[in-house]
């Protein structure tokens, strides 16, 4: 890192303070302890939102059966489905094999995480073109400011996949010199292709725009484009076309296509323009505008002095997709809003706004001893800009609803271990939710993926659903509402339903859970209690009740209830915590540990921002591939053989010299001057420690 200030200069103090590895590593660490704080106040809660119930189940189905169960599940016109989405509920897998974290609780790590690990990304991705550790410290912290918002909260796979291309976004440079840096680059962009397809596409498409916009800035030079782009284009079209293949060849046993990765929300455009405004509220623009602004006049300034590097460029690059919201403009309908959380470039430009109000608060403060005081001043509120958005949205997640609730959790509990007494037979529970206009089509998909999560993971395979009464169900008829929505809903689950239990060939157990019964009562159906808020549906067709049974899906309530209660300690077990640790430590830090020098990290920064990505990417690589090959549920002998896999080629790595592709910088190159002094618009050396007279 740079030393920089004078012995004697305040603000060189500060800044050798904040930029040194402990500086680094305090802020760090307190942002990691911002993002838990919910966590912390309240030991053992569940992750925030009803989202991350999805890859809640699918961890827990790969888990106890054949990974194909993850692909197959579809449901009517495919509300159920993720097609090969899989890299979320894998991480899910490992941790709990390798880190003992519970099925349950794995999102709740991965809510405090995935952000972190994204935010360190972005910080190492903006200091290695500034060379600045305040450019590291402000771009990490107004990332995690807007991740903490309704846009991100929840949306694991996307965060997953966002985390992964935000490493993948400082070696798309390198990757014109060097291979470890394409190789990190495929292994990311195949991994977010297998995590959240929408957002691996618009980053692909992303790239493409760069590579016109680079042919045209070099005069349709083919030859220049392609020794200067081609190398970074090529290894993310290499990562991008093994993770399509992949949905289409099968590698977990069951092939689908691309749809799978797509659901459809059959709102109306008002439905989406209003939520795209509650998004847009989410900038809190009122607060932040003056980062947003410094943030984009800079990006500017630097294209049109052209000294636009990496930095520059890749940051406005990657803001082109958010126009798609403009969709409705033109009379289109689809999700306007999904285009704001596709891309991190926000993030980018509020952290070069705090940097670049830092950077000339600094100058302004070295001008003359009397206005040190004014830098300070400048360097607490540009930071305390930062803080308020961290500060709100750890409000808005104390402030939001677990993924499941408590008696939601004792009644699928009972459920579940009634099933598991009965065996091999098919499960069907009933929904019934609220007759609203533009919400019961959400709710009942959101009810359907904590159900999955709520039974056992063998038992996904064989769970089904119904949308409306009891009565309706025993007489093989759809639910009618006058709700078009709704009843179209009923209709597709009633069809999928009676195909799929036609294979079984053996009586559905009928569950009505309480908890996703919220509609119309029916009358006339006969229903046998199970324990408090469950029942099981009784008539033609339907499995008689098995008293033997009973027992069991009431010690199974009770031992939920006990866990829903407990009001645990944060240190109650902490050999469990120091187990959780040492877990993190094999994923997050030892195969890009021991494969660093391939991959070229230099530097504690680099280090510190890019190791948690890249440890992950290789293990989940490893992980996919032992899936791939055994085809059988993530066991501990495959989960520790995947992290034994991902340490095997980090030492590979290590011991593979670095290779290097000779090449001079093209003329006339937009990344001449990266890592300079920051050009702002101030007088010429008027950095950190070299205060000059404006126009010397």
């Amino acid at each position: 890192m740079p030393n920089q200030g004078s012995g004697g200069d305040p603000l060189g103090i500060v800044e050798r303070l904040l930029g040194n590895p402990v500086g680094l590593s305090v802020a760090t660490a307190a942002l990691a302890v911002a993002l838990s704080w919910s966590f912390i106040a309240h030991p053992g809660s569940l992750a925030a939102t009803r989202d991350p119930a999805q890859p809640t189940w699918r961890a827990q189905a790969l888990l106890s059966d054949r990974p194909a169960v993850l692909i197959e599940k579809r449901g009517p016109e495919k509300i159920l489905s993720g097609g090969y989405r899989v890299a979320t509920p894998l991480l899910g897998a490992l941790l709990n094999r390798i880190a003992d974290v519970g099925t349950s609780r794995f999102t709740a790590l991965l809510q405090v995480g995935l952000p972190l690990i994204a935010s360190l990304a972005l910080a190492g991705f903006a200091y290695r073109s500034r060379k600045d550790p305040l450019a590291f410290l402000f771009t990490m912290w107004a990332a995690a400011g807007l991740f903490l918002t309704r846009m991100f909260l929840g949306y694991q796979d996307d965060q997953l996949s966002l985390a992964l291309l935000a490493v993948a976004l400082a070696f798309l440079e390198p990757a014109r010199r060097s291979w470890g840096a394409r190789s990190a680059v495929a292994i990311l962009v195949f991994l977010s292709v297998l995590t959240h397809l929408p957002t691996a596409l618009v980053f692909l498409g992303t790239l493409a725009a760069g590579g016109g916009v680079g042919l045209v800035a070099r005069r349709f030079s083919v030859r220049r484009t392609l020794a200067d782009l081609g190398p970074a284009l090529a290894a993310a079209g290499v990562g991008a076309a093994l993770g399509i293949a992949v949905w289409y060849v099968g590698a977990w046993g069951a092939s689908t296509t691309l749809h799978d990765a797509f659901t459809f929300q059959p709102y109306p455009a008002t439905f989406f323009r209003h939520r795209l405004h509650d998004w847009v509220r989410d900038f809190r623009l009122s607060q932040s505008w003056p980062l947003y602004v410094a943030g984009l006049l800079w990006l500017v300034w630097r294209v049109v002095r052209r000294r636009a590097d990496a930095h520059v460029r890749l940051t406005l690059l990657w803001a082109l997709p958010m126009v798609g919201v403009l969709g409705y403009v033109v009379g289109l309908r689809y999700t306007y809003y999904r285009f704001l959380n596709a891309t991190l470039a926000p993030m980018l430009v509020a952290g070069a706004g705090a940097w670049v109000l830092a950077r000339i608060f600094l100058w302004v403060g070295r001008r003359a001893t009397l206005l040190v005081v004014v830098g300070l001043a400048g360097l607490v509120l540009v930071g305390f800009t930062l803080w308020r958005p961290v500060r709100e949205g750890m409000r808005l997640v104390d402030h939001q609803s677990q993924w499941v609730g408590s008696h939601s959790r004792v009644y699928l509990a009972a459920a579940g271990a009634y099933a598991d007494h009965e065996g091999e037979r098919p499960l069907v529970f009933l929904m019934r939710p609220p007759l609203l206009p533009l919400r019961g089509w959400g709710v009942a998909n959101q009810w359907a993926h904590i159900i999955l999560a709520g039974v056992h993971g063998d038992q996904v395979a064989r769970t089904y659903f119904f949308v409306g009464g009891a009565d309706d169900f025993l007489a093989g008829r759809p639910w009618h509402t006058g709700n078009s929505i709704l009843d179209g809903l009923s209709s597709g689950f009633l069809e999928d339903t009676n195909e799929e239990l036609a294979r079984w060939g053996t009586p559905p157990i009928a569950f009505l859970v309480q908890s996703f019964n919220k509609g119309p009562r029916s009358h006339g159906a006969t229903t046998v209690p199970l324990v408090p808020g469950v029942s099981i549906l009784q008539g033609d067709g339907m499995a008689p009740v098995d008293p033997g049974a009973i027992p069991f899906a009431m010690r199974a309530a009770e031992a939920a209830q006990r866990e829903v209660a407990a009001r645990p300690g944060l240190f109650d077990e902490p050999w469990h915590l120091v187990r959780i640790g040492l877990g993190l430590l094999i994923l997050l830090v030892v195969p890009g540990a021991l494969a660093a020098r391939w991959f070229g990290l230099d530097g504690f920064a680099d280090w510190l921002a890019f190791l948690p990505g890249l440890s992950l990417g290789m293990a989940l690589t490893s992980a996919f591939v032992v899936e791939a090959v055994g085809r059988a549920p993530m066991g501990s002998l495959q989960a520790w053989l995947s992290v034994g896999v991902a340490i095997a080629a980090g030492v590979a790595l290590r011991f593979t010299p670095a290779l290097r592709v000779r090449s001079a910088p093209s003329v006339g190159s937009a990344d001449e001057g990266a890592g300079h002094a920051p050009d702002l618009p101030i007088p010429a050396g008027a950095g950190p420690g070299h205060p000059e007279p404006p126009g010397s």
